[in-house]
């Protein structure tokens, strides 16, 4: 893949769950962004009501797949692949919230691919319980054999899936309260290894030299998140370093690596208030702050982006020169 594709709706960047979708007016896009900073528009969605959500993943068989968390046939999201040229856009399944089928609604957004299988999240279960008790599902690359492999018990939105090395699938969530948890690929071995009612662990978690790293959004010390780990072999669960306002405060995105720094972005604080980057260099456990956003309305709510070419990309929602965001090269 020569840069990043993702899903635009209005803004440059892809969408977040719970900011809206595309009004019966408006039109998603499929867009990639060359590591020249070249954007190029692949395909247009016409939908009424659509939330385009996620990173899209690029499956084994070099084709785009990704989900909207509404709309579709029973208007409570669907599961797509595309080629990465916007040629053949394909639903491969509808969400339906039914029991029959036992198919959550609202997908989250998170796209995981292991042994040709699609793994994902969805905010409500196969009872129609939208937004409050989500699942983790299985599913062939052609849509078939669809497995839901984990419901929630209490309500919990699942909003991250990460493999980890030992095979295991790790996977976070916000609100009511807020856990990490792993599980195994067939649903089995479910273990809990954080919860919090105060913290919300929204964002993607990264692994590196058999830890997992990821970000609070809040808690810690001065509560304004804080970067943590679990050790792969303990399950121990360790708060590295407590963000404080001059650093960067609050997030919901993840972390990633390169080269054994981690790396991520913040939506307030800094020198200026507007949000910053930050690394977090391994094995020794030093935080660096690397920019400042500095362009009022700027918001940074967009994970970053690994280009091939081993740079690493920062969207932002709005700020810059004509007030609809920013692309930066770190």
């Amino acid at each position: 893949m020569g840069g990043v594709y993702f899903l635009q709706n209005t803004d440059l960047l892809p969408r977040e769950p719970f900011q809206g979708g595309l009004t019966a007016t408006e039109n998603g896009r499929l867009v990639e962004i060359a590591a020249t900073g070249i954007i190029s528009e692949l395909a247009t969605f016409s939908n009424s009501g659509v939330t385009l959500v996620g990173d899209l993943l690029e499956g084994s068989d070099k084709l785009l797949y990704g989900v909207a968390r509404n709309g579709g046939a029973n208007g409570t999201g669907y599961l797509f692949r595309i080629y990465p040229d916007g040629r053949n856009f394909e639903v491969i399944h509808e969400f339906d919230g039914s029991t029959a089928t036992n198919t959550g609604v609202n997908p989250a957004g998170t796209l995981l691919e292991i042994n040709g299988k699609l793994y994902g999240t969805t905010y409500g279960d196969a009872a129609g319980n939208a937004l409050s008790l989500g699942t983790i599902y299985s599913v062939n690359l052609d849509g078939s054999a669809f497995q839901t492999i984990y419901t929630s018990t209490t309500e919990e939105n699942i909003l991250s899936l990460h493999e980890a090395s030992n095979g295991t699938l790790y996977a976070s969530t916000s609100f009511g309260p807020s856990i990490i948890f792993k599980i195994n690929t067939d649903g089995t071995g479910i273990n809990s290894i954080v919860s919090s009612g105060v913290t919300n662990f929204e964002g993607a978690l990264e692994e590196v030299d058999g830890k997992l790293y990821g970000i609070a959004t809040s808690g810690g010390a001065n509560n304004f998140g804080y970067i943590f780990s679990i050790d792969l072999l303990t399950d121990a669960f360790v708060n590295e370093f407590n963000l404080a306002s001059g650093d960067g405060r609050f997030t919901n995105n993840g972390l990633v690596a390169l080269n054994g720094i981690l790396y991520g972005s913040t939506l307030s604080g800094g020198s200026f208030g507007d949000g910053t980057i930050f690394t977090y260099d391994l094995p020794g456990g030093s935080y660096t702050k690397i920019y400042d956003y500095n362009f009022s309305g700027t918001n940074a709510k967009s994970n970053l982006s690994v280009f091939d070419n081993g740079s690493i990309y920062a969207f932002t929602r709005s700020g810059g020169a004509n007030g609809d965001g920013l692309l930066l090269e770190i």
